[in-house]
């Protein structure tokens, strides 16, 4: 396969051709995975067509199902992923050079006769796939609803192509997977995993040659109205048409008057470079490096931070950049805790007076469960619609009481603020928000550098555990524990069992009744053990302090008197100096048994719904 393909502008596919190349042109099996996000959708949806038009022209056997960007995302196109499966496995029989035995037919018939899940047809496409030389398989998962069935496919057909190669290394099959929903990523040298992203006017763009006009065949045709998922036999049609299509159904990347009205919920940012300082309107503070990191991660665009410089005494250090169409400006807070904030809050101020939303983005540890008995696990997200000084009081010798008058109370949010959280707290507002941090959780994960260590990935719903209030976290043995008649025996912890992890003590070995059950966990491990439960977002009341919750008793006798969702400690500092929002991610369940296994991955969620939240701020 070549790469010459020409210049399209911003909607230009040339670079994303450039990257596919090894996957293209090896001679062995493999898997290309494109992801793209709402701002890349249409460059994806175009570089799918081509694809199709590339294998077409130089008559390769495929079977491909393709479809650009579905007309809504909340009424998205509604294929099942079982028919998808079941049509490519119809279109590999077809092509089969070498006619399988009596017995193996018999099975595939059995097979198609009775199979109605995604697992089920990939068994039988593993059956199929010895009887023909070569296939290139291409799926746009728009065709799947909101490709949340197919979150495992790179993983089975990672499975599939590995025993292609080990066992029938005489057959070639490849297989292009181009969506723009989450997937899971695997890495290894026979799958390529390519992000793409918006190209904006000033982006470079590679020369091409002019891309020919096409032959519109050997691409199956999927019916415009879709299919009825519910019925078992619904995609059981007349098969004999599979090599006819309208080319109306598929964006030609060669026709100018292609409609784009079905990619306008899409946007395309523009970025104007910020005069001055005064041109920056969204200030993001994060208290520790791995949440500014993950900021970063997902900046649109960067700008010279010397070039701006900052005002006279401001001891803060910033990174400058872009995210969707607002100009940013990160603020590296020197530690944690309120106090510091505040400080930092007062420089910039002096700096970027027109900062007119500020975001406090990060980690922080949850409330499990609300007052109507909603779970909250980790790696959920935590938005702010007001603050709680948990630790502005007075401390009696046996008792502390919290100062909750008018004056020391800090200010609710401001009127822009409360509309703008009421309109995400809809039901058509949150799914919006969940949906978009998903792809952004999907850019995320398969940046180079991120992608190289796994930093991002779900650590494993097995790994989320929360412990009744009752269980101690304290040495099991008196060999382990130094002090152990006067603490660990006791219930109280030593100084050493409170800095160990729950790994080093075994808490998990503890009796099942200390162990609560959720049930959001429990679906998702009853699916899969690798399956990853969609996270959630939560607006309410969070605590802000200057001591770090690790108390169980103490997190819900505090959460059950002031109806807060989560505990953090750098909000208070930040609330009154600016319009304000708080989001953060749990990391941990603010107990005793608190760790650092699950930060990154709270602190990327956060980032990625740090990205939605700007998407919908006006």
């Amino acid at each position: 396969m070549t790469s010459d393909y020409r210049n399209l502008n911003v909607d230009t596919t040339a670079d994303i051709w450039h990257q596919v190349t090894p996957w293209a042109t090896s001679e062995m099996s493999s898997l290309l995975n494109v992801q793209g996000d709402y701002n890349s959708a249409q460059r994806v949806a175009r570089f799918g067509a081509e694809l199709v038009k590339c294998i077409d022209e130089q008559s390769l056997d495929a079977c491909a199902i393709y479809r650009p960007v579905p007309q809504s995302i909340v009424t998205p196109f509604r294929i099942s992923g079982w028919q998808i499966l079941r049509h490519i496995a119809i279109q590999a029989l077809r092509r089969a050079a070498y006619p399988p035995s009596l017995s193996h037919l018999v099975d595939l018939v059995a097979d198609f006769r009775t199979t109605v899940t995604c697992k089920g047809w990939f068994d039988v496409l593993e059956k199929i796939l010895p009887c023909i030389p070569g296939l290139y398989i291409v799926i746009h998962l728009g065709t799947v609803d909101a490709a949340r069935e197919a979150y495992q496919w790179p993983q089975e057909f990672h499975r599939l192509i590995q025993k292609v190669n080990s066992c029938y290394p005489q057959v070639v099959v490849k297989v292009a997977l181009i969506t723009c929903s989450p997937l899971l990523v695997v890495h290894d040298r026979s799958m390529t995993n390519l992000v793409v992203r918006a190209l904006r006017p000033t982006d470079p763009l590679p020369a091409f040659a002019l891309y020919p006009a096409n032959r519109w065949k050997n691409v199956f045709p999927i019916p415009s109205e879709g299919c009825n998922v519910g019925n078992r036999y619904s995609s059981q049609r007349d098969d004999s048409n599979a090599q006819i299509r309208s080319r109306s159904d598929v964006v030609d990347p060669t026709d100018n008057q292609v409609n784009t009205s079905t990619l306008s919920h899409y946007e395309t940012w523009n970025f104007d470079k910020p005069r001055n300082r005064q041109d920056f309107g969204v200030a993001i503070f994060c208290a520790i490096p791995r949440e500014a990191d993950a900021v970063i991660a997902l900046f649109d665009k960067h700008w010279n931070r010397k070039e701006y410089g900052k005002a006279h005494g401001d001891t803060n250090s910033y990174t400058l950049g872009a995210i969707n169409n607002y100009n940013v400006v990160l603020v590296h807070l020197p530690g944690m805790g309120k106090g510091i904030a505040a400080s930092a809050a007062s420089s910039c101020r002096a700096s970027f007076t027109g900062i007119r939303l500020v975001l406090v983005v990060g980690i922080c540890g949850g409330v499990p469960f609300g007052p109507d008995g909603s779970e909250r696990i980790l790696g959920d997200v935590a938005i702010s619609d007001g603050i709680v000084q948990y630790d502005l009081g007075r401390q009696f010798p046996h008792h502390f009481v919290r100062k909750n008058s008018l004056q020391d109370n800090l200010s609710r949010p401001n009127v822009e603020i409360r509309g703008f959280l009421a309109r995400l707290s809809s039901q058509r507002g949150m799914r919006v928000l969940e949906d978009a941090m998903e792809h952004y959780m999907t850019t995320l994960r398969a940046c180079k550098d991120i992608a190289r260590d796994h930093r991002y990935e779900y650590p494993g719903a097995a790994t989320d555990i929360l412990y009744d209030t009752s269980l101690p976290h304290t040495h099991q043995d008196a060999a382990q524990c130094p002090a152990w008649p006067q603490t660990c025996s006791t219930g109280s912890a030593c100084d050493n069992a409170e800095k160990a992890s729950c790994e080093s003590l075994l808490c998990h070995n503890c009796d099942d009744r200390y162990i609560i059950r959720r049930e959001r966990l429990a679906q998702a491990l009853s699916q899969s053990p690798v399956a990853v439960p969609k996270p959630a977002v939560h607006i309410g009341a969070i605590a802000s302090g200057d001591k770090v919750m690790k108390s169980g008793g103490d997190r819900d006798r505090i959460a059950r008197n002031e109806g807060i969702i989560a505990y953090e400690m750098e909000g208070a500092g930040v609330w009154d100096h600016y319009p304000c929002l708080i989001i953060k991610s749990i990391c941990d369940y603010a107990d005793c048994h608190k760790g650092k296994m699950w930060q990154d991955y709270a602190a990327a969620t956060a980032a990625a719904c740090m990205k939605a939240v700007l998407e919908q701020w006006d």
